[in-house]
C-alpha cells in the first residue's frame, strides 16, 4: 500500500495551563543512545527515545495522563528502496536536506540540515493556544536525483500534540530515485539533481473527509428543478469545535466575468467533534443544483467568533457575485487572507458529509426514490496531469437506455477557472474504440447534467473516461424502473513506470477493493460489481469474491477489463440458497503473463456495487436499489498481512457515521448499518459506536468481529435508541487481536481494519416495501489519527478487554 500523503497528522497531549508564555524554543538535540551509525550501511531506527527525563504515563488509547513541559518533532530523511513508505532495514538514510519550523504565524524558528544518519529533531515548548499549528517543511531536498514520495509539509495543531511516543511527533519524508534504474548500492548514488514532479493536492489520495467538500447534485433529477428534497448531513471529525458553511448554485450558466456566483449562504450551528448538523427543509433553496461546504474553526478572535464573522462575511459579499468567490476560494484553498480572514491560522475542522435525495419526476412514474452519495473532497477532487496537462475522471458504470436504466453525469466544477470537458464513453469489451462528446464550458461552482443518451445508445452498457482542465467533483445517477441509484466518479491515475504498480505519481485505486455489504441472493436481492481498470495500457485479470456474513465464500468470479475499461461481475438471485441476509465482497486485480511476454503487475482498480432487489424470478419488478463506491486499500486495510507496525499503520479503526436516524415520525428515515473487519488473520477486533445527537456525545455501544465477519445493525430493532433520533456515530476500534508473526517465528505486528457502509430507508422500515424505491446507500468515511471524540471523562474500555491500547508496542528492530 502506498504511503498516506501530507496527512495533517494528529496525537494528543494535555496542555500547560493558559498561564504558559507563547514561547516556541527549537533546539539541536542528540539521541540518547548517541548518534546514529555512519550511512555506509542500511539503518534503522530503534525504539523513539523519551524527550524528557521524566515521560508521562498513558492510559488508555495512548492518552496521556499527565503533563508534557515540552514536545519534540522529530524524524528522518531516507530513501525508501522498496517503496512502501516505512523505514525499514532495506533503506538508507539521506544526508543534505533542510527541514525547517514555523510558528503559528509563519516565522520560522529553527532549522536543521540532516547529517549522515539523515535525521532531524526540533524540541518545541506547547502553546497557550490550543488552535494554533507549527507548520514543519522541507524546504531543500538532499543532493542527488532524489523525488519525494511524500508531501513536503505537516501541519501540527498544538492541542492534538501526541502522547503516543511520549510528547512526540514523528515525520518522515521518503524520496525514491529519479531518472536512473535503482540498483543495489552501499550508498545512494551523487547524480545531477533534477526538478521533481508536482505532488498532487492537499489532502492526499486516501482522504475523502476534508474542510472543503464538493456537493456536485441536490435538489435536480436529470435537468427538472425541484425534483428532489435533499438532506445534507455534516459531521465535524476534527479535534476542535466547528461550523459549516455551505453555498449553494443554481443552474449553470455563462463563465466569468458574466456568471453568476453562489445563490445562498447557509451556516450550520456549532459543531462539536463527532456530531452532525442536518441542512433540510427551507435551509436549503429549491433551486439549489450543487453546493460547496466550507468548514470555519468555532473559537475566538477578539471579540467575535471567527466561524460566524466569516458566515457573516460571505453571506453579504460572495452571494450572486462569482468574482469574490474565486478570491475567497483561492484563499482559502492556499491557506491565505482573504479580507482579513487569515487561512493559514484557522484553517477549519475535517468535515464528512452526504447527501440523501428523494425524488420523484415522470421518469420515476411520480413515486418516491431515494439515493444517497457521499461530498467529494481532497484526493477525489482529482491530480493536474503534469506532462499532458488537466484532470481525467472515470464513471465506471454507464447505461444509455438500457435494460430499462439510463445514466446522468453531474458534473461540478471544484476549481477556480472555467472549463471545457470532454467525455469519452467506451463500450463493455470494446477495447479499441471510444465515442467522444463534449461540455463547451462550465464555470466554478456550477454542475452540468449530462445525459449519457445524448451520445451513446440505445442498449449500450459501459463506462465514461471525462478529461478536464480544472478539478471536478462528479456524481452519476442511475435512473429507470422506478428506482434511482447514486455513486461517485473517481479521478483518473497519473502513472509514467509501467513496470511499478506501487510507484504511480497518483493513483486512488489499489489491488483491492473491499464492499461491506451486499444483501444475499436468496431474497430476491440481484448484486453487482462495476470493476473499473485504471490503467490505460494493460488489462486487468479481475476476480471477485461474493461472501457471506461470516467471511465464507458464496461463489467467484474471474473476468478481463480492458484498459481504461470496465466490467460486471454479477451474483445471480437464487432463490433457494440458505444464510444470513448479507454478505460482503472483496474484488483482486491478479498478476498475469502471457507465454513468450513479459510478465505484467496488476493494474489498480476501483469499483462501484449495484444491489437491486425484484419482486419477481422473472426480474420484472424492481422494488429498490442500491448504490456505493466500494473501498480502497488505504481507506480500509492493507491487504493481507498489513505492513509497518501493523495497527493503525496498515488498517481504519475509525470511521465517521454522519447519519444515524431513527425517526420516522418527522424526516421518515431509519437507518441501518453494515459494519466489516476486514482482517484475514484469525482473531478479533472489538469496537465501539459513539452516539451523539446534534449537540455532542450521548453513550457508546461495544461490540465484537472475528475475522472476515460483517455485523448488519438495524436501529428499528434497536430499543436502547429511542423513536425520532436524529445524530451521528464514531466507530472506533477498541481493542485487536490479529497477530502476524515472520518467518522465524517472531511477533511482527497486529492488525486492524474495518470498513462500513450505511442504508437508509425513507418512509418504511427493513422488511417493510412500499411502492418506489425506499433504500439509499453511502460509505462510512475513514478517519486517519488518534480518537478524540469521547471527551476526558467518558469511559473508553469494552467489556472483557484490557485497560490497554490494542496496537502493542512496535517491536525493538535488530541491531544492523
Amino acid at each position: 500500500m502506498t504511503s498516506r500523503q501530507r496527512r495533517v497528522l494528529h496525537v494528543a497531549v494535555y496542555l500547560i495551563p493558559a498561564v504558559v508564555v507563547l514561547v516556541l524554543a527549537t533546539l539541536s538535540l542528540a539521541f540518547a543512545e548517541g548518534e546514529p551509525p555512519p550511512n555506509a550501511h542500511p539503518q534503522q531506527v530503534g525504539v523513539t527515545p523519551s524527550p524528557t527525563s521524566d515521560c508521562p504515563n498513558s492510559g488508555w488509547n495512548n492518552v496521556n495522563s499527565g503533563t508534557c513541559d515540552y514536545f519534540v518533532l522529530q524524524g528522518h530523511v531516507y530513501w525508501d528502496r522498496d517503496y512502501d513508505g516505512y523505514l525499514d532495514s532495506d533503506d538508507y538514510y539521506l544526508e543534505g536536506a533542510l527541514v525547517r519550523v514555523y510558528d503559528p504565524y509563519g516565522e520560522p524558528v529553527g532549522e536543521q540540515v540532516t547529517g549522515t544518519g539523515g535525521w532531524f529533531r526540533f524540541l518545541l515548548t506547547p502553546l497557550d493556544d490550543p488552535y494554533a499549528t507549527y507548520t514543519l517543511r522541507l524546504e531543500g531536498h538532499p543532493p542527488g536525483n532524489w523525488v519525494l514520495l511524500g508531501w513536503d509539509e505537516y501541519v501540527v495543531e498544538a492541542q492534538d500534540f501526541s502522547t503516543r511516543f511520549c510528547c512526540t511527533f514523528r515525520a518522515n519524508f521518503p524520496f525514491r530515485k529519479g531518472l536512473v534504474e535503482e540498483t543495489p548500492s552501499p550508498l545512494p548514488p551523487d547524480i545531477t539533481p533534477t526538478t521533481p514532479p508536482p505532488l498532487p493536492p492537499q489532502g492526499g489520495p486516501d482522504i475523502v473527509t476534508g474542510r472543503q467538500i464538493h456537493l456536485p447534485i441536490l435538489n435536480y433529477l436529470d435537468d427538472s428543478q425541484g425534483a428532489c428534497d435533499s438532506l445534507i448531513e455534516v459531521q465535524n471529525v476534527g479535534h476542535g469545535p466547528a461550523k459549516a458553511i455551505i453555498l449553494f448554485w443554481g443552474e449553470d450558466g455563462a463563465c466569468p466575468p458574466q456568471c453568476v456566483g453562489p445563490l445562498k449562504v447557509e451556516c450550520s450551528g456549532l459543531l462539536q467533534p463527532g456530531s452532525t448538523w442536518n441542512f433540510l427543509g427551507s435551509q436549503i433553496p429549491a433551486g439549489a443544483k450543487s453546493g460547496v461546504v466550507f468548514s470555519a474553526d468555532a473559537v475566538g478572535v477578539g471579540r467575535d467568533i471567527f466561524a460566524d464573522a466569516l458566515c457573516e462575511e460571505l453571506f453579504s459579499s460572495v452571494a450572486f457575485d462569482c468574482d469574490e468567490y474565486r478570491r475567497f476560494k483561492k484563499a482559502f484553498d492556499e491557506r491565505g487572507i482573504w479580507r482579513s480572514f487569515n487561512f493559514q491560522l484557522f484553517r477549519g475542522q475535517p468535515l464528512a458529509v452526504e447527501v440523501v435525495r428523494k425524488c420523484s419526476d415522470a421518469s420515476t412514474s411520480n413515486l418516491p426514490v431515494s439515493s444517497a452519495y457521499s461530498g467529494v473532497s481532497g484526493g477525489m477532487l482529482g491530480a493536474f496531469d503534469p506532462e499532458f496537462g488537466g484532470y481525467a475522471f472515470y464513471a465506471p458504470l454507464v447505461y444509455a437506455n438500457r435494460g430499462g436504466f439510463n445514466t446522468t453525469l453531474y458534473i461540478h466544477n471544484a476549481g477556480l477557472e472555467c472549463t471545457s470537458v470532454e467525455l469519452w464513453f467506451k463500450e463493455q469489451d470494446d477495447c479499441l474504440r471510444a465515442t467522444v462528446c463534449d461540455i463547451v464550458n462550465l464555470a466554478p461552482g456550477e454542475t452540468y447534467t449530462y445525459d449519457a443518451g445524448q451520445c451513446v445508445g440505445p442498449e449500450w452498457q459501459g463506462s465514461a473516461w471525462i478529461r478536464t482542465s480544472e478539478p471536478m467533483a462528479i456524481s452519476i445517477d442511475q435512473i429507470g424502473r422506478d428506482a434511482l441509484m447514486t455513486y461517485n466518479g473517481v479521478p483518473s491515475q497519473i502513472d509514467y513506470t509501467f513496470h511499478n504498480r506501487d510507484d504511480a505519481l497518483f493513483s486512488l485505486g489499489s489491488q483491492i477493493n473491499y464492499g461491506p455489504l451486499i444483501y444475499r441472493e436468496f431474497n430476491g436481492w440481484q448484486t453487482g460489481v462495476q470493476v473499473q481498470n485504471l490503467s490505460s495500457v494493460v488489462n486487468a485479470k479481475v476476480k471477485v469474491y461474493f461472501l457471506d456474513n461470516s467471511g465464507d465464500i458464496i461463489t467467484t468470479l474471474v473476468d478481463w477489463v480492458c484498459p481504461r475499461g470496465s466490467q460486471t461481475f454479477f451474483l445471480p438471485v437464487i432463490n433457494s440458497l440458505p444464510g444470513n441476509f448479507v454478505g460482503q465482497i472483496r474484488v483482486e486485480s491478479q498478476d498475469w503473463f502471457s507465454p513468450g511476454d513479459p510478465a505484467v503487475p496488476a493494474p489498480n482498480i476501483v469499483s462501484v456495487a449495484q444491489l437491486m432487489r425484484f419482486g419477481d424470478t422473472g426480474m420484472t419488478s424492481l422494488l429498490e436499489a442500491v448504490a456505493y463506491n466500494l473501498f480502497t486499500e488505504p481507506q480500509v486495510f492493507d491487504w493481507q498481512i498489513g505492513s509497518g507496525y501493523g495497527g493503525l499503520q496498515s488498517g481504519v479503526g475509525l470511521i465517521g457515521i454522519p447519519s444515524l436516524l431513527k425517526d420516522l415520525r418527522n424526516t421518515g428515515i431509519t437507518t441501518e448499518l453494515a459494519i466489516m473487519n476486514a482482517v484475514p488473520k484469525p482473531g478479533f477486533t472489538d469496537f465501539a459506536i459513539y452516539i451523539y445527537d446534534q449537540n455532542g456525545l450521548l453513550d457508546y455501544v461495544c461490540e465484537k468481529l472475528n475475522e472476515k465477519q460483517v455485523e448488519y445493525i438495524n436501529l428499528n430493532d434497536w430499543g436502547y435508541i429511542n423513536a425520532g433520533f436524529k445524530g451521528s456515530a464514531v466507530i472506533s476500534a477498541t481493542f485487536w487481536e490479529h497477530d502476524v508473526f515472520d518467518n522465524g517465528g517472531g511477533f511482527a505486528r497486529n492488525l486492524v481494519g474495518l470498513g462500513a457502509v450505511k442504508i437508509e430507508r425513507q418512509g418504511t422500515v427493513l422488511g417493510n416495501d412500499i411502492p418506489g424505491d425506499e433504500a439509499a446507500g453511502s460509505e462510512g468515511f475513514p478517519i486517519y489519527g488518534p480518537f478524540n471524540f469521547h471527551g476526558e471523562h467518558a469511559p473508553v474500555v469494552c467489556p472483557g478487554q484490557p485497560e490497554g491500547p490494542g496496537q502493542p508496542t512496535p517491536p525493538v528492530p535488530p541491531v544492523p
